[in-house]
């Protein structure tokens, strides 16, 4: 189970998606999978099962900033469908095609974009997942130092789950 660094496509929909970004990665893994996958499967599961010790820090984040005013993401319900117009969780869906789904979240410290992007031949899968963030003062640039290391292990984590559960 490998999970690559690599550029974000070109033809993703997230380089159109913020103007400017200060911060910008994408994450790839490959998997060979006998049942038929749909994109809309993989998100829900990237978006749904997160791992104990993820949600734990997001328990700790949340504590964290709420002091500051920030967004603390309290939903808890599962995600069901994903449709461009749509939220979910604190993401709305700017787009939701049979390749690729765009979330957006902003709050007064950043903006941030995510796509996930699915490519198959066959039975061979190849799901990238991009982030692009936009610091909106140096309360968001001094935010993300801190996140973006749990930010890099919880993309792979995700992504090694992922291959995992639909391999």
């Amino acid at each position: 189970m490998h999970i690559s660094q690599i550029a974000i496509p070109q033809y993703s929909l997230i380089t159109k998606s913020l103007p400017a970004n200060h911060y910008a990665d994408c994450f790839s893994c490959q998997f060979k999978s006998n049942q038929s996958i749909q994109l809309d499967s993989v998100a829900r599961f990237l978006l749904n099962y997160n791992p104990v010790w993820v949600k734990w820090l997001i328990v700790f984040r949340n504590m964290l900033v709420k002091p500051f005013g920030l967004q603390t993401g309290t939903e808890k319900s599962p995600i069901l469908t994903i449709s461009k117009g749509g939220n979910v969780a604190f993401f709305k869906v700017l787009d939701a095609t049979d390749e690729e789904v765009l979330l957006y979240a902003a709050d007064k410290h950043l903006s941030a974009c995510v796509s996930v992007i699915m490519n198959r031949l066959h039975n061979q899968y190849e799901i990238s997942v991009s982030t692009t963030v936009y610091f909106h003062n140096n309360l968001g640039k001094v935010y993300f130092f801190f996140v973006k290391p749990f930010h890099i292990l919880i993309v792979k984590s995700m992504l090694i789950r992922m291959i995992k559960n639909f391999s």
